[in-house]
């Protein structure tokens, strides 16, 4: 009996070795990151709002596939995802996420909170999330999800599509001054 017991476990440890040990995990090695502009130069930061790449840039596409494509006012190349300069020849699918249409099927909030309304550009933004504005001010915007939640109440003059989380933002025409995320955090760089 207790041959078979010392057979039977190592033949449950062996299963373990050769198959527990050899599964690969799968994993995310590419951070998403999201375009900044402070002072008139672009970077990047991450889902919690850090720098990780500085605003240095004087032009730059979101990263696509670990990869973005900037200009530092002298020279145009890629760099990865700590801001390294790296080359590549893969070719980019480039959105920009203030000016998306989307491209996603247009969802109707469950209902609407009394004193708002959907904003009349393209109130969905993806990801579950909807543009709205107070009745009698429709001015500026904010976020409300598809519950008809209020994730953010409207101040801002445009806010763009969800992705990966985040939404950017802008208080004016011109660039992106800050990020929603779906929770609601406000990472605003314009008034650090």
């Amino acid at each position: 009996m207790k041959d078979k017991l010392r057979i039977f476990y190592i033949f449950i440890i062996s299963i373990f070795i050769v198959f527990g040990c050899n599964k690969t995990v799968a994993s995310n090695d590419i951070t998403q990151l999201y375009r900044i502009r402070i002072d008139g130069k672009w970077g990047f930061i991450d889902y919690d709002g850090n720098i990780v790449i500085p605003c240095i840039y004087k032009t730059e596409t979101d990263f696509v596939d670990g990869i973005a494509f900037v200009n530092d006012g002298h020279e145009s190349y890629y760099i990865n995802g700590n801001g390294k300069k790296i080359f590549s020849n893969k070719k980019m699918n480039y959105i920009s996420d203030v000016y998306i249409e989307s491209a996603n099927e247009h969802l109707s909030p469950e209902f609407i909170p009394n004193g708002f309304v959907l904003s009349c550009d393209n109130a969905y933004i993806g990801e579950n999330m909807f543009t709205i504005t107070k009745k009698n001010d429709d001015e500026l915007v904010g976020v409300m999800n598809v519950n008809g939640k209020i994730i953010v109440e409207p101040k801002f003059f445009d806010i763009g599509n969800f992705k990966y989380g985040m939404a950017p933002f802008k208080y004016g025409h011109n660039g992106i001054d800050g990020y929603i995320r779906r929770d609601g955090k406000i990472f605003d760089y314009l008034n650090l």
